[in-house]
């Protein structure tokens, strides 16, 4: 089979799944989509492990997109509904964005720690280590004035005493 036409058949696949997922919202129910979308995620998991292209990145990509998909569906069905009177109002629900924002902050957790470099460290901004941000003006009244910075070389040498 032709390497390019076996990378795409699973991509190809979830499109057209995410298509009858959005004909089975508007036509069907939300319940029986969801179920479908579910059914469409291990289904593409199958096939992808059958064909030797599976990476976790792209399974993360695909159950991340799926649920984004999920909560904005939850979002527009649950969360807005709009009202005959006065013509084009709309009410919003806070239980059904609750939901939906939950799902989506839920489904959004994976693509923002892949875009996180895995070699870079969260530092917490109050502890800088640049040398005017380290020692404040409050520190410096209050220290002694008869000691000295210790340099490089002291540090290297070891002949310093420690307080």
């Amino acid at each position: 089979m032709n390497n390019n036409f076996k990378q795409s058949i699973p991509s190809v696949f979830l499109v057209l799944g995410y298509l009858v997922y959005l004909i089975l919202l508007f036509k069907i129910s939300f319940a029986i989509s969801v179920i479908w979308i579910m059914l469409l995620v291990y289904i593409w998991l199958s096939l992808t492990l059958y064909l030797n292209i599976y990476s976790f990145n792209s399974f993360m990509r695909t159950l991340s997109s799926s649920g984004i998909l999920v909560s904005l569906s939850m979002f527009f069905l649950k969360g807005v509904e709009e009202v005959p009177f006065p013509e084009g109002a709309v009410v919003f629900h806070t239980e059904g964005i609750a939901q939906a924002l939950f799902l989506l902050f839920l489904c959004s957790i994976p693509i923002v720690l892949r875009i996180i470099p895995e070699n870079s460290t969260i530092v917490d901004s109050s502890l800088e280590t640049s040398p005017s941000s380290t020692i404040s003006d409050s520190m410096k009244e209050t220290q002694s004035e008869d000691w000295e910075e210790a340099t490089i070389e002291d540090l290297e040498s070891g002949d310093f005493e420690t307080l």
